[in-house]
């Protein structure tokens, strides 16, 4: 059901931490977080960068499995593609996947 849920942790009656988590809307963009600020130049190095669904209002949507194009320009390479998906049999070297909770 949508909504949101809040949990307030209080520690000797005072608020220490506070977290919710909100109903998502269908994906509608995708948002790309490298691993890190930057490469090493050295043409060897290599960067994870986390691919996520985000709805129409900047949240991720944790259930997102929707195919994803990959296509890189400039000096950079795609050497492959993970999602983390234990029963998914597409290549990890293809120009698509699909994601995996979200």
């Amino acid at each position: 059901e949508p909504g949101k849920l809040e949990a307030i942790g209080y520690r000797g009656g005072k608020e220490v931490v506070r977290t919710s988590v909100e109903t998502t809307g269908a994906p509608v963009s995708l948002e790309l977080v490298p691993d890190r600020a930057q490469l090493s130049g050295d043409g060897r190095d290599a960067m994870p960068i986390t691919v996520r669904a985000l709805d129409a209002q900047g949240r991720a949507v944790p259930l997102a499995d929707n195919e994803v194009t990959f296509a890189v320009t400039g000096g950079g390479r795609s050497i492959g593609h993970g999602n983390g998906d234990p029963n998914s049999h597409e290549d990890e070297k293809g120009a698509t996947r699909h994601l995996f909770n979200g």
